[in-house]
Protein backbone atom coordinates (compact mmCIF):
# COMPACT_ATOMS: atom_id res chain seq x y z
CA UNK A 1 0.00 0.00 0.00
CA UNK A 2 1.41 3.78 -1.08
CA UNK A 3 2.06 5.80 1.59
CA UNK A 4 0.43 8.42 0.24
CA UNK A 5 -2.90 6.08 1.44
CA UNK A 6 -2.41 6.31 5.20
CA UNK A 7 -4.19 9.02 6.97
CA UNK A 8 -3.14 9.44 10.64
CA UNK A 9 -4.48 12.21 12.65
CA UNK A 10 -3.53 13.84 15.62
CA UNK A 11 -0.79 13.91 18.36
CA UNK A 12 0.78 10.18 18.54
CA UNK A 13 1.82 9.03 21.75
CA UNK A 14 3.97 5.61 22.12
CA UNK A 15 2.60 3.79 25.04
CA UNK A 16 5.87 1.14 24.98
CA UNK A 17 9.24 2.24 23.97
CA UNK A 18 10.15 0.60 20.41
CA UNK A 19 11.34 -3.02 20.52
CA UNK A 20 14.94 -2.24 19.44
CA UNK A 21 15.76 0.56 21.80
CA UNK A 22 17.05 -0.32 25.06
CA UNK A 23 14.90 0.62 27.89
CA UNK A 24 16.42 2.61 30.84
CA UNK A 25 16.38 -0.21 33.51
CA UNK A 26 17.81 -2.44 30.66
CA UNK A 27 21.27 -0.28 31.15
CA UNK A 28 23.56 -1.71 33.90
CA UNK A 29 23.33 -0.26 37.60
CA UNK A 30 25.63 2.10 38.74
CA UNK A 31 27.04 3.50 35.03
CA UNK A 32 26.25 6.83 35.97
CA UNK A 33 27.60 9.75 33.90
CA UNK A 34 28.07 6.47 31.26
CA UNK A 35 24.28 5.75 31.56
CA UNK A 36 22.99 9.00 31.58
CA UNK A 37 24.95 9.92 27.68
CA UNK A 38 23.72 6.84 26.49
CA UNK A 39 19.84 7.93 27.65
CA UNK A 40 20.45 11.26 25.52
CA UNK A 41 22.22 10.23 22.98
CA UNK A 42 18.94 7.64 22.30
CA UNK A 43 17.15 10.70 22.81
CA UNK A 44 18.66 12.25 19.94
CA UNK A 45 18.38 9.34 17.87
CA UNK A 46 14.67 9.45 18.65
CA UNK A 47 14.44 6.40 20.18
CA UNK A 48 12.00 7.58 22.76
CA UNK A 49 9.60 9.97 21.53
CA UNK A 50 8.58 12.77 23.18
CA UNK A 51 4.75 13.23 22.11
CA UNK A 52 5.25 13.67 18.28
CA UNK A 53 8.72 14.22 17.65
CA UNK A 54 9.18 11.09 15.74
CA UNK A 55 6.48 11.85 13.49
CA UNK A 56 7.19 15.30 13.60
CA UNK A 57 10.57 14.67 12.32
CA UNK A 58 10.79 11.54 10.34
CA UNK A 59 7.41 11.43 8.69
CA UNK A 60 5.88 15.16 8.55
CA UNK A 61 3.87 14.53 5.70
CA UNK A 62 2.21 11.83 7.65
CA UNK A 63 0.92 13.68 10.68
CA UNK A 64 -1.42 16.46 10.16
CA UNK A 65 -2.79 18.83 12.86
CA UNK A 66 -5.33 17.43 15.42
CA UNK A 67 -9.12 19.22 14.27
CA UNK A 68 -11.36 19.05 17.21
CA UNK A 69 -14.68 18.13 15.63
CA UNK A 70 -17.61 19.36 18.09
CA UNK A 71 -21.23 18.41 17.48
CA UNK A 72 -22.08 21.68 16.36
CA UNK A 73 -19.19 21.27 13.68
CA UNK A 74 -20.92 17.56 12.72
CA UNK A 75 -24.04 19.25 12.44
CA UNK A 76 -22.65 22.09 10.13
CA UNK A 77 -20.88 19.97 8.21
CA UNK A 78 -24.01 17.56 6.79
CA UNK A 79 -26.12 20.68 6.64
CA UNK A 80 -23.05 22.07 4.30
CA UNK A 81 -23.55 18.43 2.63
CA UNK A 82 -27.31 18.48 2.07
CA UNK A 83 -27.34 22.28 1.10
CA UNK A 84 -25.03 21.13 -1.91
CA UNK A 85 -27.19 18.37 -2.96
CA UNK A 86 -30.54 20.83 -3.25
CA UNK A 87 -28.50 23.97 -5.09
CA UNK A 88 -30.05 23.80 -8.55
CA UNK A 89 -27.52 26.91 -10.06
CA UNK A 90 -24.50 25.57 -11.16
CA UNK A 91 -22.71 29.04 -10.74
CA UNK A 92 -24.05 28.47 -6.74
CA UNK A 93 -23.55 24.91 -6.55
CA UNK A 94 -19.79 25.88 -7.91
CA UNK A 95 -18.79 28.04 -5.22
CA UNK A 96 -20.25 26.29 -2.39
CA UNK A 97 -17.71 23.40 -3.47
CA UNK A 98 -14.43 25.74 -3.81
CA UNK A 99 -15.74 26.93 0.12
CA UNK A 100 -16.52 24.06 1.78
CA UNK A 101 -14.97 21.07 -0.60
CA UNK A 102 -11.73 19.70 -1.46
CA UNK A 103 -10.23 20.13 -4.91
CA UNK A 104 -9.65 15.85 -4.80
CA UNK A 105 -13.41 15.21 -3.16
CA UNK A 106 -14.07 11.49 -3.55
CA UNK A 107 -17.88 10.75 -3.67
CA UNK A 108 -18.54 7.26 -3.69
CA UNK A 109 -21.91 4.74 -3.18
CA UNK A 110 -23.59 1.88 -4.37
CA UNK A 111 -24.76 3.59 -7.41
CA UNK A 112 -22.13 6.40 -8.69
CA UNK A 113 -18.97 8.04 -8.41
CA UNK A 114 -17.28 10.88 -8.44
CA UNK A 115 -13.82 12.15 -8.03
CA UNK A 116 -13.06 16.21 -8.10
CA UNK A 117 -15.26 18.78 -7.81
CA UNK A 118 -16.33 18.89 -11.48
CA UNK A 119 -17.58 15.39 -11.47
CA UNK A 120 -19.33 15.92 -8.66
CA UNK A 121 -20.95 18.92 -9.74
CA UNK A 122 -22.22 17.21 -12.44
CA UNK A 123 -23.33 14.26 -10.41
CA UNK A 124 -25.85 16.42 -8.29
CA UNK A 125 -27.27 18.08 -11.87
CA UNK A 126 -27.68 14.21 -12.92
CA UNK A 127 -29.40 13.36 -9.60
CA UNK A 128 -31.61 17.19 -10.03
CA UNK A 129 -32.11 15.91 -13.36
CA UNK A 130 -33.54 12.27 -12.45
CA UNK A 131 -35.43 13.68 -9.54
CA UNK A 132 -36.53 17.25 -10.53
CA UNK A 133 -39.67 17.64 -7.78
CA UNK A 134 -37.61 15.95 -5.11
CA UNK A 135 -35.39 17.84 -2.53
CA UNK A 136 -32.79 16.15 0.17
CA UNK A 137 -33.49 16.43 4.40
CA UNK A 138 -31.56 15.54 7.07
CA UNK A 139 -33.23 12.83 9.36
CA UNK A 140 -32.01 12.73 12.79
CA UNK A 141 -29.06 14.33 14.22
CA UNK A 142 -25.14 13.80 13.21
CA UNK A 143 -22.47 11.70 14.89
CA UNK A 144 -18.46 11.90 14.94
CA UNK A 145 -15.41 9.99 14.92
CA UNK A 146 -12.24 11.25 14.67
CA UNK A 147 -12.43 13.32 10.87
CA UNK A 148 -15.48 11.63 9.65
CA UNK A 149 -19.07 12.74 10.58
CA UNK A 150 -21.87 10.33 9.44
CA UNK A 151 -25.63 11.61 8.75
CA UNK A 152 -28.83 10.26 7.35
CA UNK A 153 -31.11 11.85 4.91
CA UNK A 154 -33.78 11.43 2.79
CA UNK A 155 -34.75 12.29 -1.12
CA UNK A 156 -38.80 13.00 -1.87
CA UNK A 157 -41.29 15.56 -1.85
CA UNK A 158 -41.51 18.05 -0.01
CA UNK A 159 -44.47 16.91 1.50
CA UNK A 160 -45.03 13.51 2.19
CA UNK A 161 -43.06 10.22 2.45
CA UNK A 162 -39.52 10.23 0.83
CA UNK A 163 -39.12 7.00 -1.30
CA UNK A 164 -35.16 7.08 -1.27
CA UNK A 165 -33.01 7.61 2.22
CA UNK A 166 -29.44 6.72 2.43
CA UNK A 167 -26.53 7.37 5.61
CA UNK A 168 -23.77 8.80 4.31
CA UNK A 169 -20.28 9.32 5.95
CA UNK A 170 -17.96 12.23 5.33
CA UNK A 171 -14.21 12.48 5.92
CA UNK A 172 -12.57 16.00 6.42
CA UNK A 173 -9.18 16.89 5.11
CA UNK A 174 -6.34 19.08 7.19
CA UNK A 175 -8.09 21.81 6.38
CA UNK A 176 -11.51 20.78 7.20
CA UNK A 177 -12.90 20.73 4.04
CA UNK A 178 -14.55 17.92 2.63
CA UNK A 179 -12.44 15.13 0.96
CA UNK A 180 -14.35 11.85 1.20
CA UNK A 181 -17.62 10.83 0.81
CA UNK A 182 -18.95 7.00 1.70
CA UNK A 183 -22.39 6.94 0.81
CA UNK A 184 -24.64 3.51 1.83
CA UNK A 185 -28.28 3.83 0.30
CA UNK A 186 -30.70 2.35 3.36
CA UNK A 187 -34.29 2.59 0.93
CA UNK A 188 -34.35 2.89 -2.81
CA UNK A 189 -37.27 2.03 -5.39
CA UNK A 190 -37.35 -1.08 -6.70
CA UNK A 191 -36.04 -0.06 -10.28
CA UNK A 192 -33.25 1.82 -8.61
CA UNK A 193 -32.18 -0.84 -7.11
CA UNK A 194 -27.91 -1.31 -7.35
Amino acid sequence: MALRDFRVRGEVQLAEVPGFAPKPDEFPKGSGFLHGVKLHRLHRQNYYPRRNRIAAQSLPSLFISKTEMTKMDSETIADTYIDLWNETDKAQRQAMLRRSWSAEIEYRDPLMQAKGRPELSGLVAGVQARFPEFRFRRVGSSDTSGECARFSWELGPATGDAPIAGTDVVELDHAGAIIRVIGFLDRVPAGEQP
